[in-house]
This record gives structure tokens, sequence and C-alpha cells, in this order.
């Protein structure tokens, strides 16, 4: 049987047997659906620090992506509980350039697909260049965090080389319908949404 919460988890919902068997096995993979937030990052630590999946192996994840500081923070969590991480069906933007690469292992299933697109930095210095002041604070500290996330895992440097050559950026966005320091009120255009990285980049 599988449990959707908020259309956000999916996951075995074995909770009930487990009371009434003292036979029940923890569950060795944790399945994330949907968007990666705040939110639904703080039910995925919860999940982690329930009972029956203190001995989970593996994190099978759909992901169109989310919000970048969230996304690095359950990469840490991830890392931190040594857990792979397997992709069914798609994992992109910061499901990818932080969840998949936090992963010691990775595994993508059959028809699954690995998308990254730029990195913070990257924005940053294009509004810099541009001199749009609102959008080159906004992206200033998360290309700091970024940066150090990066460096924390161990991830090279080719991934940054890629963001930059791969996607042609055009120009430059104000969305005045968010409010200031909205990463999402400033942004850019490119001739490419998204680029597949080599296996030789991202190792297993």
């Amino acid at each position: 049987m599988i449990l959707r919460v908020s259309g956000i988890f999916r996951w075995l919902a074995l909770c009930a047997l487990c009371w009434a068997s003292s036979g029940c096995a923890a569950q060795t993979t944790v399945h994330f659906e949907g968007e990666i937030t705040d939110e639904s990052v703080a039910r995925f630590s919860d999940l982690l620090a329930s009972s029956e999946y203190q001995s989970a192996q593996w994190v099978e994840i759909t992901s169109a992506g989310g919000d970048a500081l969230a996304g690095m923070k359950m990469a840490r969590l991830i890392r931190y509980r040594n857990l792979g991480v397997r992709v069914r069906g798609y994992c992109v933007s910061a499901c990818a350039q932080y969840v998949f690469l936090a992963a010691r292992n990775r595994h993508v299933l059959d028809g699954g697909v690995v998308l990254f697109h730029d990195n913070l930095a990257m924005i940053w210095q294009l509004h810099k260049n541009g001199g749009s002041k609102d959008g080159e604070a906004t992206f200033a500290p998360l290309a700091v965090k970024e940066s150090e996330f990066m460096s924390e895992i161990g991830a090279k440097s080719t991934l940054t080389k890629l963001s930059v050559t791969g996607l042609e950026p055009v120009c430059i966005y104000d969305d005045v319908r968010f409010q200031k320091n909205d990463p999402r009120r400033c942004g850019y255009a490119s001739r490419y949404v998204a680029y597949a990285v080599p296996r030789e980049i991202i190792g297993n």
C-alpha cells in the first residue's frame, strides 16, 4: 500500500502493521515525490528520524526541484545518514544540483533523467554585470552558501564551467510580481533550460 501526503511524499504505510506485529521490519527505502521546500524537507527529516526508517539505505526520488537552500538542507541530511539516491522518472534543478550530487551512491532507474541548470554564482554574476542591484544583492549570499556546499561535498569545478558554457544566457529580468529579495523576482533567460552531465563528472 502506498500513501501520498499532500502530493509531496509517498511511502509504504506499514505503521498499523508495526503496531500489531513485533516482527515488523524497518523500511530500507524512503520515497520522496514533489517539490523541495522548507516544509517538505522538514517532513522528510521527521520521516528519517522515525523508528521504521532508522536502517534506511536509499532515498527514491522524483522531483522537478524547488528552493535552493531547502535542497542543500535535504542534501546534507542524506549525506549525514549516508543514504544513496535513486532517481525514478526525473530529478531536476535543486534535486539534481544538491540532493543527487550529495549522495555517495547514486542510481538512475531505467527511463530516468537527471538535469542540471545554472548555478547561483552564475546568476549573481549576470545581475552584477547587468547593473541589477536588486538581483546582485539577492543572489550574492545565496552564491556563497552554494559555493560552501559544493566544497563540502567535493563537487568538481567542471560543473560550474558547464553551467556557464552550456546554457548561453541571453538576458536578465526583474519580475515585479515578487517582492525584493525573493529569488523568483530576479532571474535570467537562456537558450537552453537544462543540461545533462557526463557520468565521469559526477562519479558513480
